[in-house]
């Protein structure tokens, strides 16, 4: 196995489908993909399962959000096994069941299962996984890749059922899932409780020519109510907002999901030795208007600690803010609906047509019509969209390109036979020769440009 490992799986969360999949392996100096753990590899997921318990529990109709239950310092205990949570401070006293949630305490979701579903017929612990089991956690996804892990979620009737098994898989010990499967659950809630099976075909082509469409297909239409996906949500969104994960906090979306740090169990001697974690966050974001879910889980994090919230959430952070900074659509200013509170239409630079109107199109700023088709363009904003009027260039007469970009003027000065010097960057503020006046071929001309960096290229 590779000293430290980082996952990640991207989904778009309506359609399921995977836009990326990262497997980083660090075996000596070098990283590398050797194996597909997103998929491949079951793993005990630690409080990132707490999500799952807590619906249960919800769905059940036993516990609301402002039920409180008392943590004690030195934690619970269960059949002489200590649960403790390792963040005291933030933990101690009575937590309602959103704080409790925010700020991933073991004590806390031990104590509700263990109340509602602990009985000696073990009747009641087959109600608890009867109502994992509903939320299709223990089938596989049946991908359209090879090597999908496979959950492992067991029965009270299994042998290796004990008395400690039940508080165990409350905060995510004794259960197996790959990532993807977490990611897939995570992804339902942010869904509105629609569980899609996550794509990676989108339609198969034959010479340019479709041959077969694979549709979004639906694993289940529900996994939980709608009161309890509800609840959920605001229990995801209080994680980032004041619990584990507040470092990654940003006031230019909502973001919402959960830590997890999970001890690995080594093969001789169990937890008790060479103790090391998986730090994991998954979660979907905007969390007002669900587009993109992901998970990031790192194998034996050596730097900045072990937890999910200091080693696994920056990286969502990380990736979520280059998806937001790069998808138009996700950004409330630039929508149609909220334009009315921006001042001014963005300013933009004179120059050439066809590539202005790429750019317009693209960020859907409006752009006044009638203009006829022409080659340049001068531009200026207004209160409501973009005027463009037609600008004429007589190749014998130096071109004005005050107001343009650089590239541009480039292409038109050189092509009128002009040697072209340029000071400073961005727009074109000043021009050497005098717009209109007879071209000399070789003469120098000399463009002086603005140095405001808030509207450079």
């Amino acid at each position: 196995r590779p000293k430290t490992m980082v996952r990640t799986d991207i989904i778009e969360h309506e359609p399921g489908e995977v836009k990326a999949i990262v497997n980083l392996g660090k075996s000596g100096g070098d990283y590398s993909e050797r194996y597909n753990y997103a998929l491949g590899e079951a793993v005990e997921p630690g409080s990132t399962f707490k999500l799952m318990s807590y619906m249960a529990a919800l769905e059940d109709g036993f516990i609301q959000l402002t039920d409180s239950f008392y943590n004690k310092p030195d934690g619970v205990l269960y059949y002489g096994k200590k649960v403790h949570d390792d963040n005291r401070k933030e933990t101690l006293g009575w937590l309602s069941v959103e704080k409790a949630f925010a700020v991933s305490s073991n004590v806390s979701v031990t104590q509700i299962i263990d109340k509602y579903y602990k009985s000696k017929d073990r009747e009641k612990e087959k109600k608890f996984i009867n109502r994992l089991y509903s939320m299709n956690l223990n089938n596989k996804l049946n991908l359209d890749l090879s090597g999908e892990g496979e959950p492992n979620i067991k029965y009270p009737d299994n042998k290796t059922w004990s008395g400690l098994t039940l508080t165990q898989m409350a905060y995510g010990y004794e259960v197996l899932l790959a990532p993807i499967h977490t990611l897939t659950f995570y992804n339902a809630v942010a869904n509105n409780g629609k569980m899609v099976k996550p794509r990676f075909v989108r339609e198969l082509q034959r010479h340019g020519a479709r041959e077969a469409q694979k549709d979004v297909e639906v694993i289940k239409s529900s996994i939980a109510s709608a009161a309890t996906i509800r609840k959920v949500k605001q229990m995801m969104e209080a994680v980032v907002t004041y619990g584990t994960a507040k470092r990654i906090k940003t006031d230019l979306y909502k973001i919402a999901g959960k830590t997890g740090t999970a001890q690995i169990a080594n093969e001789k001697y169990g937890y008790t030795k060479d103790k090391q974690h998986y730090a994991t966050f998954v979660g979907y974001f905007p969390a007002d208007r669900p587009k993109y879910s992901c998970i990031v889980t790192v194998y034996a994090p050596t730097v900045n600690g072990t937890g999910g919230g200091v080693v696994a959430a920056p990286v969502f952070r990380e990736i979520s803010d280059k998806i937001f900074a790069a998808d138009p659509d996700m950004s409330d200013a630039l929508k149609p609906e909220k334009r009315g509170m921006m001042a001014d239409i963005p300013f933009s630079k004179s120059g050439s047509y066809s590539d202005l109107l790429y750019v317009l199109d693209e960020l859907k700023i409006p752009v006044k019509e009638g203009i006829a088709k022409t080659d340049w363009v001068s531009a200026t904003g207004g209160e409501k969209e973009l005027r463009m009027e037609k600008r004429t260039i007589n190749k014998k007469l130096v071109p004005n390109v005050v107001d343009m970009g650089l590239k541009d003027a480039l292409f038109l000065l050189e092509e009128c036979g002009l040697q072209v010097s340029v000071r400073g960057r961005g727009r074109i503020v000043s021009q050497s020769l005098t717009p209109g006046s007879e071209v000399v071929k070789n003469r120098a001309i000399v463009l002086q440009l603005t140095v405001d960096n808030s509207i450079d290229n």
